[in-house]
């Protein structure tokens, strides 16, 4: 029965549901069926390797998916259905570690944390879920990479959790705000080290059963070994990303330089004499184009998501050290211009060989580019506050856009982008050379200013797909918004009304 071609007649036994004979589960009852005992005594009772070996059942990964995450936990799952599904996840508490965690996390199990639970819930669901959130929490607190690893899947996107004094805390936040309280600098690098290791050798056998065991050790696929490469990535930058947590610049340019070096470079010569620390470990078996394609589009989200990261306060220096600049490591370097440096400034290292889409073409403008985005950074270092912020935008802007070229995939996108950078580097140029930035109106100048060529800029990246470039859109106009001319804002009218006109179109049509 517990082969793998009977997964579906399986989950609708263990789930108690019958399209031909619904009669047949009409009453439910609180208790597990006995069967789960026999189950995970057979998956996770060590001294039944042997039976587990002879009887080739379905990996618990896959009994686990179909039954609980697809089953109990379903979307329009019953609160009855779902009871029996927090009673499981208690029951695999004991048998938890971060290599298990990515499969028992699961969407639909994280969304039952949050949806409809809340700790004050006097419902059986409510409290059974309680009951099974402070047992995790148990676990993940005694286990800094189980905690990490759970964290993670419980914030999914998410960059923040509510206080846990909010009016209505549910589950995941509960859970998420103890992990936190109990992570240190030193555990979060000891996860980060764990999940590069992963990624570099990623486990390439695993037990059937729920206990490691030779007897049961099955090979994994190719898809297998890419899907646990690219759940690490993901990992690394959740952990990057995640604002609560004791995250230094060290850390998040390790993974940025982790991130940036797999999906750019390929060595072809002694990995443990590598220029780049994080290559050193040579990935076993190769990577293949397919991760390193899914570690450039990681890349190119990070470095969006920094964007708007302000570095940790460096408490022993002075208050105007401390004070952090959004996209910026906290010694002035801006993220993507150092994601750019490390593919460029390795290129010609020795046994080295980059394999971006299209480098070839993009590299010579990419470093003319580089040196501008170093000359910026440099420049803004003389400035006043007002007009530091200013270029330190400019720079991130046009960073963003170079990293866009230098790792994306598309011949068409990296040279619109390449296009796009060269027009805001025209932008710094007339800014640097009006020296102190006119407000004038004046209709007689007959060359634009800089806000004002920089506000076409904007309003062409505006209907771009990428939201990356959306957000860093309004973030980049706040520091040039006391310097708008008639004919900027002109530009941005002559868009809304152009909008408006298209949505009236658009009733005028359905009327």
């Amino acid at each position: 029965m517990l082969g793998a071609k009977n997964v579906g007649r399986l989950g609708s036994v263990l789930c108690e549901q019958s399209v031909e004979h619904p009669g047949l589960f009409s009453t439910w009852h609180p208790q597990l069926h006995r069967v789960w005992d026999e189950i995970f005594d057979l998956y996770f009772n060590r001294a039944r390797a042997d039976e587990v070996a002879n009887a080739m059942p379905m990996e618990f990964e896959l009994l686990w998916e179909r039954v609980v995450e697809n089953g109990l936990f379903a979307p329009g799952a019953s609160q009855f259905r779902r009871y029996w599904g927090f009673l499981l996840l208690e029951r695999l508490l004991p048998h938890l570690s971060e290599d298990t965690v990515p499969s028992m996390m699961t969407p639909n199990i994280v969304r039952a944390m949050s949806d409809n639970i809340s700790v004050k819930g006097k419902s059986a669901l409510a409290k059974v879920g309680m009951r099974t959130a402070e047992r995790l929490s148990e676990v993940c607190e005694s286990n800094t990479k189980v905690g990490l690893a759970v964290l993670t899947h419980l914030l999914n996107q998410k960059n923040t959790i509510q206080p846990v004094d909010a009016a209505k805390t549910n589950l995941r936040s509960m859970m998420a705000n103890r992990i936190v309280a109990k992570l240190d600098s030193e555990a979060i690098v000891g996860y980060v080290t764990y999940l590069q290791q992963l990624f570099a050798a990623p486990r390439r056998v695993r037990s059937k059963s729920g206990v490691a065991d030779a007897q049961t050790a099955v090979n994994v696929s190719d898809k297998s070994i890419e899907k646990q490469r690219a759940w690490a990535v993901d990992q690394m930058i959740r952990v990057a990303r995640f604002g609560q947590l004791p995250i230094t610049d060290e850390l998040t340019g390790s993974v940025l330089r982790f991130v940036a070096a797999h999906a750019a470079f390929t060595v072809t010569g002694d990995t443990k004499k590598c220029s780049v620390v994080e290559l050193r470990d040579a990935p076993v078996p190769e990577l293949s184009a397919a991760t390193r394609d899914y570690c450039a589009l990681a890349l190119v989200n990070l470095v969006g998501e920094l964007n708007r990261h302000v570095s940790e306060p460096n408490r022993t220096a002075s208050d105007a050290e401390t004070r952090g600049l959004a996209g910026h490591a906290r010694d002035g370097t801006a993220w993507p211009t150092a994601a750019l440096a490390l593919v460029l400034d390795t290129k010609r290292k020795r046994g080295m060989q980059v394999v971006l889409h299209g480098f070839e073409e993009t590299q010579e403008p990419l470093t003319k580019l580089l040196a501008q985005l170093r000359e910026m950074a440099q420049a803004a270092s003389g400035l006043e506050a007002a007009a530091a912020q200013r270029v330190h935008m400019l720079e991130l802007l046009l960073g963003n856009l170079c990293v866009g070229a230098a790792f994306g995939a598309n011949p068409q996108t990296q040279a619109e982008y390449l296009e796009v950078a060269a027009e805001v580097s025209e932008c710094y140029a007339k800014l640097t050379q009006t020296g102190q930035e006119s407000d004038s109106d004046s209709d007689d100048e007959p060359e634009l200013q800089p806000v004002e060529v920089l506000t076409d800029i904007l309003i062409s990246l505006f209907t771009r797909d990428s939201s990356i470039l959306r957000r860093l859109c309004d973030q980049v106009f706040v520091p040039f918004a006391e310097l708008m001319t008639a004919r900027a804002m002109e530009s941005i009218v002559g868009v809304l009304q152009a909008r408006e006109g298209a949505d009236e179109d658009v009733v005028t049509e359905m009327d």
